[in-house]
């Protein structure tokens, strides 16, 4: 039960509310698939550093696999920075005001 009750208990309850509440604003204000898309990001980014500073896991056993892993994960954040948003379509017919008529009165 001690492990459970904790200080970080009290902080992953605060930083929980504060990513929801953060969140939430974030999709009144932004486009949602941004938004979602950097939410998610965020997410992984405080599992893995969490993982890493809370439970003291293991980055590497020796130097060069540390900056291997550390360039890696870096890797992964410029890629999904660097990845292109999807295009809406151009070109396509509009559609006219009136149903079932054409615009070309």
């Amino acid at each position: 039960m001690r492990g459970i009750v904790s200080e970080w208990t009290l902080a992953a309850i605060a930083a929980s509310v504060l990513a929801f509440y953060a969140s939430a604003r974030g999709l009144q204000l932004g486009p949602g698939v941004a938004v979602i898309a950097f939410t998610s990001v965020a997410a992984n980014l405080a599992a893995i550093m969490g993982g890493i500073l809370v439970f003291r896991g293991p980055i590497g056993i020796d130097p060069l696999a540390i900056v291997g892993r550390v360039m890696a994960f870096c890797l992964v954040i410029a890629g999904a920075a660097l990845m292109p948003a999807p295009l809406r379509a151009r070109g396509a017919p509009r559609r006219s005001r009136h149903r079932g008529r054409d615009r070309t009165e």
